[in-house]
């Protein structure tokens, strides 16, 4: 049995899954455009893509950044959470969604429940599991050190009951 899970989160470049262009041919104004309907999302195929709306803020899970690091409160809102992870360059570089072993026993996250979507993001890459922390990071192509670091960090905050970096409660 795998004790971590992580998945590869994205944001979607600033014209992609936008209605920018479908706007504009309707011949829609480009006043205060500026901003998008912002939402988190899990990769589960090359050209495929799952919400990570509320489950992302569940406990035994957190998101990091490609050098293992995190970067934000995944319990915001959805709009806030994407648009914060897109200035952080989720767009760019994959970004992970990293669950303990428990997660999937506990919550229902419709990518991930389902096996064949599961195999399918394991297969391609968008999903690593392992026994360890640095498998994981390893698989992942982030610093083991750096990830464990950021782990046990979270995990002290977890059992204390305070986020001492992004004041998650």
């Amino acid at each position: 049995m795998y004790k971590f899970l992580m998945a590869s989160t994205c944001a979607p470049d600033a014209g992609e899954s936008c209605t920018r262009p479908q706007g504009a041919d309707a011949g829609a104004g480009r006043e205060i455009t500026e901003d998008c309907w912002w939402m988190p999302s899990i990769q589960t195929g090359p050209d495929q893509n799952g919400l990570a709306l509320g489950l992302r803020a569940l406990p035994g899970s957190i998101i990091v950044d490609a050098s293992a690091k995190r970067y934000m409160n995944k319990a915001r809102s959805y709009m806030a959470t994407g648009k914060i992870m897109y200035k952080h360059g989720a767009a760019n570089e994959r970004h992970w969604l990293i669950m303990d072993g428990r997660f999937l026993k506990r919550y229902m996250f419709a990518e991930l429940s389902q096996k064949s979507i599961r195999n399918q993001m394991l297969k391609s890459g968008f999903l690593q599991r392992t026994d360890s922390v640095s498998d994981l990071a390893a698989k992942c192509g982030i610093d083991p050190a750096i990830l464990q670091n950021t782990i046990d960090r979270f995990n002290s905050f977890a059992r204390h009951g305070v986020d001492e970096d992004f004041r998650r409660i």
